[in-house]
């Protein structure tokens, strides 16, 4: 005799299957406001750098300070075999055998719609010294030099944040910069101005250079000079020391701060003086900070920037 036990026919929703799909579903769905939440936050982003580049286009971009440096034409002799040789003009370039640079920055805070847009005013002094060139180095004969045919240029990477005329200053004379491309760097704009007779020929020449300078987000410089001093000092309580040189020294408090830095020529990979047959190439810290996680990563690790940006902690656009 058997006894015949009766199963309960099971239901579609004991079916492992069926809940792992249900627990799918319900992942899904509930991601909906969180792609809806980033999809916002990503497009307010996108708006908010929209916004910083229109009005910084119009009161002066992310600004980065390079040079001064003196150009000097010379003649150089081209051999050719069978026949006679030629002179040919080409250009000697050198940095400052010194510089010192101080800048206050007085930051403003434009709103435009819900975005806030960070520009600044800055106040700067750069002072420093030529030495006479090392023309054997470069194996250039010094009676083939053109001193009276000497410039210096000024690299600043967005002209329209210029308040006042610029100067060049050689003691009491003080000699006019005007609007030009500066050739050697392969940069796209900054001052320049030509120097007098006997001016670039001396061992020592002492010079200074007031800058009113409009910018946005930052500044930045690159450490040129044989020995670079540089010391800046402003009213925000939030700064960013960014770039490939930290600030030897700093102090930040509610009332604002100050950083000072000091570099030598043998802390980065610039040459001092060249010439035309063996040309430097230099960058500009990208302006465009929606593409770039770091403002300096543009830059080539051998063409050293360092600086400041005014960072603002409330800003809710930027947090990741």
């Amino acid at each position: 005799m058997s006894n015949d036990v009766e199963t309960e026919p099971k239901k579609w929703t004991d079916s492992v299957l069926v809940k792992v799909l249900m627990i799918g579903f319900l992942i899904l769905v509930l991601m909906i406001p969180s792609m809806m939440i980033n999809e916002l936050v990503r497009e307010r982003s996108s708006r908010k750098m929209e916004v910083t580049n229109e009005v910084s286009s119009k009161w002066g971009q992310l600004q980065t300070v390079i040079g001064p440096y003196m150009v000097i034409p010379y003649l150089e002799e081209v051999k050719y075999t069978n026949q006679a040789s030629e002179w040919r003009e080409q250009k000697l370039f050198y940095f400052p055998q010194s510089l010192e640079i101080t800048g206050d920055i007085t930051p403003l805070v434009k709103k435009r719609s819900i975005f806030k847009v960070m520009l600044y005013e800055s106040d700067i002094n750069i002072q420093g010294t030529f030495l006479y060139p090392d023309l054997n180095a470069l194996k250039i004969d010094p009676d083939k030099v053109m001193w009276d045919k000497a410039s210096v240029y000024l690299s600043i990477t967005d002209l329209s944040g210029i308040g006042t005329r610029v100067n060049f200053e050689l003691g009491d004379s003080l000699i006019p910069m005007t609007a030009a491309v500066p050739v050697g760097l392969q940069l796209p704009s900054g001052l320049m101005c030509n120097l007098p007779d006997g001016t670039a020929g001396k061992e020592k020449t002492d010079f200074h250079i007031h800058l009113s300078l409009k910018g946005s987000q930052g500044l930045y410089f690159s450490p040129v000079a044989g020995n670079n001093k540089v010391s800046l000092t402003s009213t925000w309580p939030s700064p960013k020391f960014e770039g490939q040189f930290l600030p030897d020294s700093s102090t930040i408090s509610t009332e604002g701060f100050k950083a000072e830095w000091s570099i030598l020529d043998i802390n980065r990979q610039i040459s001092q003086q060249w010439t035309e047959g063996n040309p430097q190439v230099f960058q500009n810290v990208d302006a465009m900070r929606h593409t770039e996680t770091y403002a300096y990563a543009n830059s080539s690790p051998g063409k050293p920037v360092f600086g400041v940006e005014l960072l603002d902690t409330v800003d809710h656009y930027t947090k990741k």
